[in-house]
């Protein structure tokens, strides 16, 4: 028995100013921009129109917001994207929002579902502000989704989506409902076999019928697996099937998720593959079909790094545009002989998806869908409504900066040049920044250089077979890699701040550079990661609150005076046959692992303070032959762990130099004669003991704390004022 209720349910307004909405800078003409929309939990944008107005209404969902666990999202803009309101509707548990169209009379529709008794279909009718007219809710006592809704010829609305249990299966099957202008139901009809079925889009035909598109579900009778295919039903006025079609392999999983009728008759609709011809590898296609939909023609695209297709538009060229995602919101034109025009892509370094898509009346494309890249709230994984203006290629702005070969800076005109040296005058936000020219100095003369979002989108300054460049006094900030070293040699980067960046600085197959005086603090990945390099000295250092402090692989270099602290994993990790480095004067505290290293020989860790770290040095695989010596080991849980798994023999090392070893707190020794050497060895393992421990705590004159105490204030100090100073500009970001 299919049932029909009202539902009266609370909506709240909120202002503008009190979402945290991040625009990024963009150009004066406006023709593009990404702007991200969100609060402290997730927030996902679900459908996009261009409003009557020239201006746009995205549709989501919010947990950010609103009177529930998540709650349908209105958001309108003007025709440059800025919001001019939002409003949110639901009650005390959950509702997700799925389609939204403008309706005759200006006003909006809204559909998806909510959890009142059991899942229903809701459609929620507004006037044109986003206040609600009426709501009415359709569904049994357990699990129905509208995912799609049209404003029938009549002036009612038609919702489609899944239903459950009305089938003698159980498992869900495809549902049209078809109300007056009201949301009272006019009627509805179910369609499905015994496995799972499901619409995912709706559209009304020039008959007056109406056409949907899903998947099907079926065991395969040669594998028994349960595989999916396209489906296509088309119906009469009053929902009664007429046919149906599938689409797919045969033998993978495919679906489709968006509906064109074809002014010649017949339809268009795109079919998302898993596992197809090649070797497993997914791909999509494009099926066009005549008017009983039989196939016309079809185009396969063999793509490894598309995942999701939501979104198919016709364009004024008689093309098409679709949007989804490959770990970054993707848009891709095809003509009207199916060839590939173009492929775009926006998003960082994160997961960020696109929901749907529509041409816009300047010609230009406009997406939305969710983006962990650009999440405003401070969860790693977390999600913003994505929306994105393009133009008529695809473009978004993208802001890509130089110091070019020639001297000149292209990009932004926030750097002062005065011979060598290049000085910020603002704060700038950046894509990507390429530097391109040696012997010079960049001063970021206490600005930053950030990305976009909270955590890692954009790379700041990428020193690609760069010699002699020096980096200072500027902060860095929400860049997936602030500064990238690539076969590079004798550079300087000093007396800056590294903070809530993916990873600080990457460094690989470079030689004789210097990182020193900086602090880096609440990195995401890492702090400092360099490969196959030598001869680097990175030397008094704050390197606290990361994911990870350093990482190491490279022979020759010397790591000192260093503060390498609170880390959330390792402190410093020397690895991948990393030989002949030294290791001195750092203090290694508070840290699962103060020293991991792994497959190592040969290095020199000396003159080190590692203490109350849950493992104070741990070895890994095959690690011999290295000598430490002179260090303070000092209430760490297991001074030292020696894993021999995937070792082909044992790990063999050096505990002492010139008759003296380390200092161990808990050695239980006797020194008879005081001469400042325990009388018996300090056993590690049966292969390893220090057999000339110190009974002293042993002192290190090169490198006093309080040499390092001001650079600790001073630095902590500007990473304070500087967090201080983006909480308050949080709420409202400017354009550029």
């Amino acid at each position: 028995m299919i049932k029909q209720k009202q539902l009266f349910l609370s909506f709240v307004f909120l202002s503008a100013l009190s979402i945290s909405l991040f625009a990024f800078p963009v150009n004066a003409s406006q023709t593009g921009w990404k702007k991200a929309y969100g609060g402290a939990s997730d927030d996902y944008g679900t459908d996009l129109i261009e409003t009557a107005d020239g201006g746009f209404a995205i549709l989501g969902y919010t947990e950010s917001f609103g009177a529930g666990k998540s709650d349908f999202w209105l958001i309108k803009t003007d025709s440059n994207g800025n919001m001019e309101w939002n409003k949110t509707y639901g009650g005390p548990d959950v509702d997700f929002a799925h389609s939204l169209i403008q309706t005759s009379d200006g006003g909006y529709a809204l559909a998806g579902s909510t959890r009142f008794s059991g899942e229903d279909f809701w459609l929620v009718k507004t006037d044109a502000y986003g206040n609600m007219e009426w709501n009415q809710t359709y569904g049994g006592e357990k699990h129905e989704v509208a995912y799609d809704l049209v404003e029938a010829s009549d002036g009612g609305y038609a919702l489609a989506g899944e239903v459950d249990p009305f089938t003698l299966s159980g498992e869900p099957d495809c549902w049209l409902v078809k109300t007056d202008e009201f949301g009272n139901m006019e009627w509805n009809q179910t369609y499905g076999g015994e496995e799972h079925d499901s619409v995912s889009s709706l559209i009304q035909t020039s008959d007056g019928g109406y056409a949907l598109v899903g998947e099907t579900t079926a065991r395969n009778s040669s594998t028994n697996l349960i595989q999916s295919d396209s489906l296509l039903i088309k119906t009469d006025s009053n929902g009664i099937m007429e046919w149906n079609q599938t689409y797919g392999t045969g033998y993978s999983n495919d679906n489709s998720r968006s509906l064109l009728e074809r002014p010649d008759g017949g339809y268009v609709l795109p079919v998302m593959m898993e596992m197809v011809v090649q070797d497993g590898v997914d791909g999509f296609g494009i099926v066009k079909t005549d008017e009983v939909g039989n196939v016309d023609w079809s185009k396969t695209y063999l793509e490894t790094w598309v995942s999701e297709l939501n979104s198919l538009i016709r364009t004024s060229d008689g093309g098409y545009v679709v949007t989804g995602w490959a770990a970054r919101l993707l848009l891709i034109k095809i003509d009207v002989q199916g060839n590939v025009e173009w492929t775009r892509q926006y998003g960082g370094a994160r997961v960020d998806k696109g929901a749907s898509v529509v041409e816009t009346s300047d010609g230009g494309f406009a997406a939305v869908g969710n983006t962990a890249s650009y999440a405003t709230d401070y969860d790693l994984y977390g999600s913003d409504v994505f929306f994105v203006k393009t133009d008529a290629q695809g473009w978004a702005p993208y802001f890509y900066m130089r110091i070019k070969e020639d001297g000149t800076v292209e990009g932004t005109d926030k750097i002062q040049k005065n011979g060598n040296v290049y000085t910020f005058t603002d704060d700038i936000f950046v894509d990507y920044f390429s530097v391109e020219l040696d012997n010079i100095i960049i001063d970021g003369n206490g600005y930053s250089l950030s990305g976009y979002g909270v955590y890692g989108a954009g790379t700041g300054f990428d020193l690609t077979d760069r010699h002699n460049v020096t980096i200072k006094n500027t902060t860095f900030h929400n860049l997936s890699t602030a500064i990238r070293l690539q076969d590079s040699f004798f550079n300087n980067i000093t007396e800056n701040v590294f903070t809530e960046n993916l990873e600080a600085i990457s460094m690989s197959d470079s030689y004789d550079n210097v990182i020193s005086g900086n602090i880096f603090q609440g990195n995401i990945r890492i702090a400092i990661d360099f490969f196959a390099g030598a001869h680097n000295m990175i030397s008094e250092n704050i390197i606290t609150d990361n994911k990870e402090g350093i990482q190491m692989f490279g022979s020759h270099n010397t790591i000192a005076r260093n503060v390498i602290a609170n880390n959330t994993d390792n402190g410093f990790v020397v690895r991948d046959s990393s030989q002949y480095n030294f290791i001195r004067e750092n203090t290694i505290a508070n840290q699962p692992y103060g020293i991991h290293i792994t497959h190592s020989t040969y290095n020199d860790i000396f003159w080190n303070n590692i203490t109350d770290n849950v493992v104070g040095m741990y070895f890994y695989k095959y690690s011999s032959n290295n000598t430490i010596y002179s260090n303070n080991f000092v209430n760490n849980e297991q001074q030292i762990v020696i894993n021999l798994e995937y070792a082909t023999q044992g790990s063999i090392n050096t505990w002492e130099d010139s008759g003296e070893g380390n200092y161990w707190s808990n050695y239980n020794g006797t020194d008879g004669n005081s001469d400042g050497i325990g009388d018996s060895p300090y056993i590690i393992d049966e292969n390893n003991q220090d057999n000339n421990p110190l009974v002293k705590y042993y002192s290190i004159p090169e490198f006093p704390l309080w040499t390092i105490l001001p650079l600790l204030i001073t630095t902590t100090l500007a990473a304070v004022i500087y967090r201080k100073r983006l909480g308050n500009t949080s709420q409202s970001r400017p354009s550029y």
